[in-house]
């Protein structure tokens, strides 16, 4: 079910908030950082993680917008959330390598 909200519904939606972003709309932005992106801040690890491959790519097209506080919510968001996965993938991802 959230797949297809997802494609459906929140990535034509993001799809377009960006565009207006990259096109130098700011009036989207304090809702965009303030609502949305602290929201997903927020998820539950777990929720986050199982989402994950859904909102990365979403992320990274967000860190090169010219709002400098939603980059810091983007920021936030990497550092608090996908770093945490990352380092617990770290390990796995080193013994399968022979290391």
């Amino acid at each position: 079910m959230w797949r297809m909200v997802f494609k459906g519904v929140i990535k034509p939606l993001f799809e377009d908030v960006h565009q207006q972003l990259k096109e130098g709309d700011a009036t989207l932005e304090k809702v965009l950082a303030e609502v949305v992106l602290r929201n997903v801040k927020e998820l539950p690890p777990k929720r986050f993680a199982r989402c994950m491959p859904e909102i990365f790519p979403l992320l990274s097209k967000l860190v090169s917008v010219g709002s400098a506080e939603v980059r810091q919510v983007v920021q936030d968001i990497l550092l608090e959330q996908v770093q945490p996965l990352l380092t617990q993938a770290a390990p796995v991802t080193a013994e399968a390598n022979g290391r």
